[in-house]
């Protein structure tokens, strides 16, 4: 079973700019095995920029793990984005992600820990006459484990997606999402591959948050 709620507040907003502060709680519950119960304290913050067809953004993030009573895993996240609106047409993104992850819980510590860099470019492209949207993106990453005893979960990653949006009466938001992820590990993995299907579907939700939307987190 999984628990989750958030809250966001905007404590600045212009015609041109705005400021998101937010807060998200989430809780897996095993009933079985407990010892693998997962909870995540998150804070974050977005600011947007508008000049004309332009957007420019930036996401800072960080997360408290804890599995069980105990401490397991810090994150944190810087990810600006410049965003540009295409009239009649829709809006094409380009953005870079900067991730640290610490981990405070053996034998994941010193071993799994790591920055993670991943650029990439996203095409929306709203369909005429409707509210409705598909999109289709690509994004690089690069996994460099910090200790080189971790070196075997270094890699370059690819990921290619794809999608249809549509926002429904009252401003409720839906997506429905396909992306394909490879990983390709550094020569200590002794030639581990890995691929990932992924099939999302998001809403119904309020839509009154920046288009900004989360990244997927690889492994």
């Amino acid at each position: 079973m999984e628990l989750g709620f958030g809250a966001a507040y905007m404590p600045w907003v212009t015609d041109e700019a705005q400021l998101w502060l937010g807060y998200e709680f989430f809780q897996s519950l095993y009933f079985d095995l407990s010892e693998f119960d997962l909870q995540d304290h998150r804070a974050n913050a977005t600011f947007t920029w508008n000049s004309g067809p332009v957007q420019l953004g930036i996401l800072g993030q960080y997360d408290f793990y804890l599995r069980g009573p105990d401490r397991f895993l810090q994150e944190s996240v810087i990810e600006p984005w410049i965003a540009v609106f295409e009239e009649g047409l829709g809006r094409t993104e380009l953005f870079l992600r900067e991730r640290w992850r610490g981990f405070d819980e053996r034998p994941f510590r010193g071993l799994r820990d790591a920055f993670n860099h991943s650029p990439g470019i996203r095409q929306f492209i709203n369909l005429p006459g409707t509210t409705g949207y598909v999109f289709a993106g690509y994004r690089f990453d690069r996994e460099d484990t910090i200790n080189q005893r971790g070196d075997a979960f270094s890699y370059n990653g690819n990921e290619a997606e794809g999608g249809v949006g549509w926002t429904l009466p009252a401003g409720i938001a839906t997506e429905l999402s396909y992306a394909y992820r490879h990983e390709s590990y550094d020569e200590p993995s002794d030639g581990r591959d890995d691929d990932d299907h992924r099939r999302h579907l998001l809403g119904p939700k309020a839509a009154h948050r920046p288009f900004r939307r989360t990244l997927l987190v690889p492994r």
